[in-house]
């Protein structure tokens, strides 16, 4: 994510109100930073090997002074589990798998958990 595309996000979050947001992939944690400063509430997804990425999501967070709910699993997995739960989400930003059928679950999943 770049800037301009941050502040578009940040304007609708502001604009709608949001209070929770899921990203799906944070590779190093510059989307999951930007997200996590328009105040609502960020859980970030990725499978477990990002853990080694440098600078994980973790790094990035504390250096900006930020916070996320960090979740490594499958998305998939993740998501199907949240749905039983009821839990929901204000807006959902799928950037994970770039695989068609991965792509494809994460939208129908993510269409289950937006409120």
């Amino acid at each position: 994510m770049n800037w301009t595309n941050a502040k578009f996000v940040a304007g609708l979050v502001a604009e709608h109100g949001m209070r929770s947001i899921q990203e799906i992939g944070h590779l190093h944690g510059v989307s999951t930073c930007y997200l996590a400063c328009t105040g609502a509430a960020v859980t970030t997804i990725d499978l477990p090997a990002a853990r080694c990425n440098t600078p994980n999501v973790k790094d990035t967070l504390a250096a900006c002074g930020l916070n996320a709910e960090i979740v490594y699993r499958q998305s998939r997995d993740a998501m199907a589990a949240w749905v039983a739960d009821g839990r929901r989400f204000s807006l959902i930003m799928v950037d994970g798998s770039h695989a068609l059928g991965d792509a494809l679950t994460d939208l129908l999943l993510a269409d289950l958990l937006l409120e």
